[in-house]
């Protein structure tokens, strides 16, 4: 549906009705026009920054929730707004770049809305969760720093292991040759056929057997280290991997607000309180009848 952007009134309406079913997303292109048009009218400024707010855009929202606050003093979402993301402000690091003007209105909303309690409880519930993420933060970092420990020790397994099973791959090479040298030999004593051919036959067979066993055992132990090996290089990958999540986790989304509907909750407490309740108008006396006299 497509509305007169010049027409103030209808923009108004429009807005207003998207406004009540809910429709912020559609309400905030007729405000956006209408603060333009209508500085003065609060609604318009808290619909525009109640849209960026809820799409993640703290800075966009700061200034126009400002401006409806300065409209709109007495309404509490409005205040509550304004204070957690002022809070939210000051305690980005660094801070965002933000316009002389827009200063200037922090500073003389904080001036003058200090004592509003819905603005001082939405400055307080943002510091508390920005607090609790960084409690959680905190203990992420400790366990980034006891994963990164573990990896530290296993590599210097892992370098042991290594170190052990080259040696092992040098001693099971040499008994591979020596093996082959025994039935070398073993072949020159049956080639040449001396009287005591079955001694030494026996002779290198035992020796054989011998090697035979010994390169059995450095092939079992090659394979343990391997193992061992393999075990630690996959705790190293598990734990990187944890680390990459928790870092994800550290570095995570902002916490987030519990952003008020503008207009839609009454009014703040301070104004409340100054609005006197109606006083039913007492009964008018009875006029004396004749038969009273």
């Amino acid at each position: 549906m497509k509305i007169d952007a010049k027409n103030t009134e209808l923009c108004k309406a429009y807005m207003l009705k998207m406004w009540h079913f809910d429709k912020y997303m559609i309400a905030y292109y007729p405000a956006l026009q209408l603060t333009k048009k209508d500085p003065t009218n609060g609604l318009a400024w808290g619909i525009v920054g109640y849209y960026q707010a809820m799409r993640g855009n703290y800075l966009k929202a700061l200034g126009p929730t400002l401006q409806a606050a300065k409209c709109m003093p007495d309404d509490a979402a409005t205040m509550a707004n304004a204070g957690r993301l002022v809070t939210w402000y000051e305690k980005t690091k660094p801070q965002p770049k933000i316009s002389p003007e827009l200063k200037s209105l922090i500073e003389l909303g904080k001036l003058g809305w200090a004592g509003v309690k819905e603005f001082s409880e939405g400055s307080v519930s943002y510091s508390k969760k920005l607090g609790d993420m960084k409690k959680k933060a905190d203990k992420l970092a400790g366990e980034i720093s006891e994963k990164k420990k573990r990896i530290g020790s296993l590599a210097g397994e892992y370098k042991k292991l290594d170190e052990e099973c080259r040696k092992k791959n040098k001693e099971g090479s040499d008994q591979w040759n020596h093996r082959k040298n025994l039935l070398n030999q073993l072949a020159e004593v049956e080639r040449k056929r001396p009287g005591d051919l079955r001694k030494k036959r026996d002779e290198f067979k035992k020796k054989i057997q011998e090697v035979n066993k010994k390169i059995g055992e450095t092939r079992r132990a090659i394979a343990n280290l391997n193992g061992k090996a393999f075990k630690i290089k996959k705790e190293v990958d598990s734990a990187k991997k944890a680390i990459r999540k928790l870092e994800a986790q550290i570095g995570g989304p902002r916490p987030k607000f519990d952003f008020r509907r503008p207009g839609g909750e009454g009014k703040t407490a301070a104004a409340a309180s100054k609005v006197k309740p109606k006083v039913k108008p007492k009964d008018k006396p009875k006029g004396k009848g004749k038969g009273d006299e």
